[in-house]
């Protein structure tokens, strides 16, 4: 089964450095993950 891995925080806490750094160790260790951003403004 899989895993949910949840990042959320105010502006500027450095959810997007956490993420780069999960997502480079994942790749790292040949992990396979899909990213779900929410909410998506571009779609209707």
């Amino acid at each position: 089964m899989g895993k949910l891995i949840v990042i959320e925080g105010t502006d500027g806490s450095g959810k997007s450095t956490q993420f780069r750094l999960l997502t480079d160790r994942l790749e790292a260790e040949q992990v396979k993950f899909q990213k779900l951003v929410f909410p998506q403004y571009s779609e209707p």
